[in-house]
Parts: C-alpha cells; sequence; structure tokens
C-alpha cells in the first residue's frame, strides 16, 4: 500500500472530503522517497489527512489481489473442443 503514484479520476466523492489515516514513512530507497519523507520529518509512523476516494482504493485493491492469488490455487480445468480440423 501507498507504495506508487497513483492518478484518480473519481465520482464517488469530492476531493474535499478526507479522513485521517496512520501512515509508515516510505524507506529512503522507495519511489518519490524524498519528497514524502519531508512530510514526516524524524517520525516513522504520523496520522495524515488522505481523500476518501484513496482510502477506499486502498481499503478494496487488496481483493483483486486475494482473487488472483485463491484462482491460482484452485485452476478449473475448461474444456474445450476445436471448432477446425487440418486439412
Amino acid at each position: 500500500k501507498d507504495a506508487q503514484v497513483v492518478l484518480f479520476a473519481s465520482t464517488v466523492a469530492r476531493p474535499e472530503e478526507t479522513v485521517k489515516r496512520e501512515r509508515k514513512r516510505p524507506a529512503k530507497t522507495s519511489t518519490n522517497a524524498k519528497c514524502i519523507r519531508l512530510v514526516f520529518g524524524d517520525l516513522a509512523v504520523k496520522v495524515l489527512s488522505i481523500p476518501v476516494f484513496i482510502n477506499l482504493y486502498n481499503h478494496f485493491m487488496n481483493g483483486v489481489d486475494r482473487f488472483d492469488q485463491s484462482t491460482s490455487y484452485y485452476s478449473t480445468l475448461r474444456a474445450k473442443r476445436k471448432t477446425w480440423k487440418p486439412l
């Protein structure tokens, strides 16, 4: 979470609507670390206000990863028939 820069266009919530969430300071080697670490200063964890739709994105994006993981465990064999024959 919170490792990559993501661009949003939302009809779900207004950009002014924010939620307070606890965030960890990124590692020095992570993407955009210089500008993000300025916000944290010496603190390892800080409570930041983030837009509601970004909070929703962070909350639900794990569902896709879990779906992909579970389908890799329980793959189904699909019956297929050739509709053509070689000449």
